[in-house]
């Protein structure tokens, strides 16, 4: 929670009185709402394609994961889900639609995002594959690295996502 705010330019202040318990408030900045803006039109090729293949997100945490899978249906992604990089690998292993891999960088278990991903090069090498944190910089967990993935710092919103993915599938689409 701290690295969402904080990350969101915000902070937090604690006041705890012996006795009568503690307050907890979150600070964060105002913004006006984006200004509306037109639908932007479907894009064909490589990301068309992949919005008729499933996504598989992978994120441990369930309320994140939702706010997550609720954008990318909006996006008209079809969306396959997993809390966790053993069940991840397991999906990647045994589900060949899947066009589209968002994980996690840093969940429990053993197998965070870093680790799935070399498991998804191994396994699927023109899988594209797209690697979310929450962290301000760098991520917590040390799985060495992971190349040929953008990573998206969360919190995200859902015209971030679009930009990144069509920017993702744009990078994976096959030269004529």
């Amino acid at each position: 929670v701290y690295g969402f705010v904080r990350q969101s330019g915000g902070n937090i202040r604690v006041r705890s009185t012996p006795g009568k318990g503690t307050q907890v408030t979150f600070v964060l900045p105002r913004t006006d709402p984006p200004p509306a803006s037109a639908p932007t039109a479907r894009r064909t090729g490589a990301s068309a394609n992949a919005r008729r293949c499933p996504v598989l997100l992978v994120e441990d945490e369930p309320e994140v994961r939702k706010i997550i899978r609720l954008q990318l249906t909006e996006l008209g992604y079809p969306v396959l889900e997993a809390d966790n990089g053993v069940d991840a690998e397991a999906l990647l292993a045994h589900v060949p639609d899947i066009g589209l891999l968002i994980s996690d960088t840093v969940m429990p278990g053993g197998i965070g995002g870093k680790a799935l991903l070399r498991f998804a090069r191994e396994t699927r090498p023109d899988l594209p594959a797209l690697l979310i944190t929450g962290y301000a910089s760098g991520d917590a967990g040390d799985e060495g690295d992971a190349p040929g993935a953008p990573v998206l710092r969360k919190p995200f919103d859902r015209d971030v996502l679009e930009r990144t993915l069509q920017t993702l599938l744009i990078d994976v689409e096959p030269k004529p």
